[in-house]
C-alpha cells in the first residue's frame, strides 16, 4: 500500500519509475561533478565602523556560489581517499572526474583525475570513499532536464540500496559551505548532479600546474 509509505518514500519510487523509463548513457570522457542544488551562501563582513551604541557593523553579502565534488588522498595509514564537496575551483585537479563505461554491463567507473582514486564505497550516511584498485562500477540514473538544457542524474555504486546515492552532506537546504560525501536518497536535492564535460586539453593544462599533496596530478584522459 503506497499510502502507508512515508513521503520521502513515495517520492523515491517516483524518481524510480523515472529512471526506468529514461535510458541514460554516460560518454567516456572527462567531468566535472557539479551540483544541482541552488545554494546561497550567507556572510557577515565587519565593516570597520560602529553604530549609536558602540557595535560593530557588519554588511551581509550573499552568494549563490556552485558546488562540486572532488576528491582527496588517503590520511596518513589509510588506504582509502574521501569524496568530499565545495564551491567549485576551475584550477584545481582534484575537482576533475574520469568517466568510463563498462560496454557489457553499461556501468560506469567513476575515478578522480588527480588522485586515481575510484569511487569504492558509499553506505547510508557513512562517508563515500575511493581506492586506486576499486572494481566498483557505478549506476547513473535520469532525474530531469533543467530549462537550459542541462541534465541531472544522480549516482550509485551498482549494488547499493535505496540510500547509497552521492549526496552532500551537511548541505543546510543549500546554505552549507562545504563538507563530505555521503550515501542517502535520489529525491533529495543534494543527491543530483550535473556532468560538466572537460576537454583533453584542460585536463592536460591541470596535470602540469596542479599537486595533490606532494602528487603531482596526471593526465588519464587517453588511458
Amino acid at each position: 500500500d503506497l499510502h502507508s509509505f512515508p513521503a520521502r518514500r513515495s517520492s523515491d519510487l517516483s524518481f524510480a519509475i523515472i529512471a526506468t523509463l529514461v535510458k541514460l548513457t554516460i560518454a567516456d570522457g572527462n567531468y566535472r561533478i557539479v551540483s544541482a542544488l541552488e545554494w546561497t551562501n550567507t556572510e557577515h563582513i565587519d565593516t570597520g565602523e560602529y553604530d549609536e551604541n558602540d557595535q560593530p557593523i557588519y554588511e551581509e553579502i550573499v552568494t549563490n556560489p556552485t558546488k562540486a565534488m572532488y576528491a582527496t588522498l588517503p590520511a596518513a595509514g589509510e588506504t582509502n581517499g574521501k569524496a568530499m564537496w565545495a564551491n567549485i575551483d576551475s584550477t584545481d585537479c582534484r575537482y576533475l572526474w574520469k568517466m568510463t563505461t563498462n560496454p557489457e554491463t553499461g556501468l560506469v567507473q567513476m575515478m578522480n583525475i588527480a588522485t586515481d582514486g575510484i569511487l569504492a564505497t558509499c553506505g547510508q550516511s557513512a562517508q563515500a570513499t575511493l581506492t586506486t584498485d576499486s572494481e566498483t562500477e557505478m549506476l547513473f540514473e535520469f532525474i530531469q532536464r533543467t530549462e537550459d538544457g542541462k541534465v541531472v542524474v544522480v549516482m550509485k555504486p551498482s549494488t547499493g540500496g535505496d540510500y547509497a546515492y552521492l549526496h552532500c552532506n551537511e548541505h543546510g537546504g543549500g546554505t552549507g559551505k562545504a563538507s563530505n560525501i555521503v550515501g542517502w536518497t535520489a529525491s533529495a536535492g543534494a543527491s543530483q548532479w550535473v556532468l560538466e564535460p572537460v576537454t583533453d586539453e584542460e585536463v592536460q593544462t591541470q596535470a602540469k600546474i596542479g599537486r595533490v599533496g606532494q602528487q603531482e596530478c596526471r593526465d588519464r584522459s587517453r588511458m
